[in-house]
């Protein structure tokens, strides 16, 4: 437990850490909106900045870096085998971590592109297999209960808009 403290901690800090390139990012993706749409405001560059940070975040506590391996280092090499099989090695701790990941992911596909929850869900899904095929070719392990509680992660985040929608549409 007080090793996942820790990471958390770590995670938080190198949240803190990104906002200078989160902002770099996001000021680069306003002018290109600029340009190409003709508009950009306040608005949509904070939410831009906490996307970035999110996403950066995201790889850093995943581990994904910019080195793969290829398929025969992975096959040659002592790298763990996949876990294929659902619950099989669970922590309470790894659970948790993977569905409150996972939350803002789900929000802010329903806020960014409108998106219906069926849609939603499958690119969370699609981002989840992504990351994990990414540990994968960077001789990590494979889980599936990390695709799982990914995905119910992102899904929780899908209904937290839903209700944020509701609340807002009746202070209106």
């Amino acid at each position: 437990m007080e090793r996942t403290i820790v990471e958390l901690i770590n995670a938080f800090w190198t949240g803190v850490k990104l906002i200078p390139y989160a902002f770099i990012i996001s000021a680069v993706a306003m002018i290109c909106m600029k340009i190409i749409y003709g508009k950009a405001d306040g608005k949509l560059f904070i939410k831009t900045i906490l996307c970035n940070i999110y996403f950066i975040g995201v790889f850093k506590v995943t581990g994904i870096t910019y080195h793969f391996h290829t398929i025969d280092e992975i096959m040659a090499g002592n790298y763990a085998l996949p876990n294929l099989i659902l619950f099989r090695y669970l922590t309470t701790w790894d659970m948790l971590l993977n569905i409150i990941m996972m939350i803002p992911l789900g929000f802010v596909m329903m806020e960014a592109k409108k998106m219906n929850f069926v849609k939603a869900a499958l690119l969370g899904l699609v981002v989840t297999v992504t990351i994990e095929c990414m540990q994968f070719m960077q001789g990590r392990c494979f889980d599936i209960n990390d695709i799982f509680f990914n995905e119910i992660g992102t899904i929780v985040g899908i209904i937290l808009h839903g209700m944020y929608r509701c609340v807002r549409k009746s202070e209106k």
